[in-house]
């Protein structure tokens, strides 16, 4: 049963763009020739991508804590591609399922899509493979990259676009917070300079193990991103620019993210199972990661999951350290558990932990009224 009240709504902007995950269930198989079980088992589909791991956390949220949330993807797909000369019918058919399969999905989650590219022809929906099995997930993901609708923009259509962006994250001022996935890195420079214009707090989770050469777009668009965020989250082994590609050096990327060129008042470094270090408003702490001891992982979107934990409770009030105590504490319990499991699993765990008191608090008021509703309602 869902336990959302009105009147603690709060605004999220995601800067990304979705995938569609198509799931192939194969708990039961124990070759690929193992035919007779093919008939037991069953294709599905899902949102895939970190934009759309986290509005489904976010979306979580409010379904865990009795909130009420708006959620936002902001990127878009772009018009529908025509059939190219000589692809197949049933090729095209295909990409054209995908193409409004997305949107669909993403309403039926609770999740609004803003399609700042639907005057333009886009790449089309990249399309990921989800191996689903005994021991697990294996991902096998679709090369598009979904940002080549960029280079087709003019100089009025790039200038309409960011009249847009801009317009997207001054609504979120004063109650909420941006988020920038900065895999996308065209729709996400423009964000992030939209956000320092108008003061709204930009959210930035970064991991990539290399830098671009100097020179290139992506390089200017990442250091644009990264140097303009709020907050930055990282795991310990992230390169940015002056550090030494695929080489994990955790203490020289913490101190660089403090220095002047990058204007994050929190970083957040993740390490694993290891202490959470934090860099809040000059000073530094550590948080600790629960002992979950030797248990089976499931750790596909555990990042993407305390992300959006960490979004939900600084929106509803949570100082920064009490927020990444939480997001941690119930990312470990996210590892724990495959799929949305893990959601009526952290309800419970937390009912008597001190932390989550307050959301607790707030469930209990929220039965309270639905019980004194019905009693009337029935009287």
């Amino acid at each position: 049963m869902s336990h959302r009240q009105a009147g603690l709504s709060k605004q999220f902007k995601i800067f990304g763009k979705p995938t569609l995950d198509i799931i192939i269930n194969a708990s039961s198989f124990t070759h690929l020739s193992d035919s007779k079980h093919y008939a037991d088992q069953r294709l599905g589909m899902n949102i895939g991508g970190a934009a759309a791991n986290i509005a489904r956390g976010l979306i979580a949220s409010n379904d865990m804590w009795g909130t009420n949330s708006q959620v936002e993807i902001v990127g878009g797909l772009g018009k529908m591609r025509p059939q190219e000369p000589g692809e197949a019918d049933e090729d095209y058919l295909f990409s054209q399922m995908m193409y409004h399969a997305v949107p669909k999905l993403l309403h039926n989650q609770g999740i609004d899509l803003k399609d700042i590219f639907s005057r333009n022809v886009g790449t089309g929906v990249a399309a990921n493979a989800v191996l689903q099995h005994q021991n697990g997930r294996d991902i096998f993901k679709d090369p598009k990259s979904g940002e080549s609708v960029f280079s087709n923009l003019n100089v009025s259509q790039r200038s309409l676009l960011m009249d847009t962006v801009k317009t997207e994250v001054a609504s979120v001022k004063g109650n909420g917070f941006v988020f920038v996935d900065p895999r996308h890195s065209n729709i996400g420079s423009l964000a992030a300079v939209a956000c320092e214009k108008t003061a709204v707090p930009l959210i930035v989770d970064y991991g990539d193990k290399t830098w671009p050469q100097s020179g290139s777009q992506k390089h200017e668009q990442l250091s644009t991103i990264l140097t303009k965020a709020d907050i930055l989250i990282v795991p310990s082994d992230a390169v940015v620019e002056g550090m030494a590609n695929d080489v994990k050096d955790p203490d020289t990327l913490f101190s660089t993210l403090q220095s002047d060129a990058y204007k994050a008042h929190t970083i957040i470094m993740s390490d694993g199972n290891q202490p959470v270090r934090v860099f809040h408003e000059e000073r530094e702490y550590e948080v600790q990661v629960p002992d979950i001891g030797d248990v089976k992982l499931f750790a596909n979107g555990v990042g993407d999951t305390r992300d959006s934990a960490l979004m939900h409770f600084l929106a509803q009030g949570d100082d920064m350290i009490n927020a990444v105590k939480k997001a941690t504490y119930l990312a470990s319990i996210k590892v724990q558990h495959a799929g949305s499991e893990w959601q009526k699993a952290a309800v419970e765990q937390t009912r008597n932990h001190l932390l989550f008191e307050k959301e607790h608090q707030h469930l209990q008021a929220i039965s309270e009224n639905q019980n004194n509703s019905w009693t009337i309602g029935n009287s």
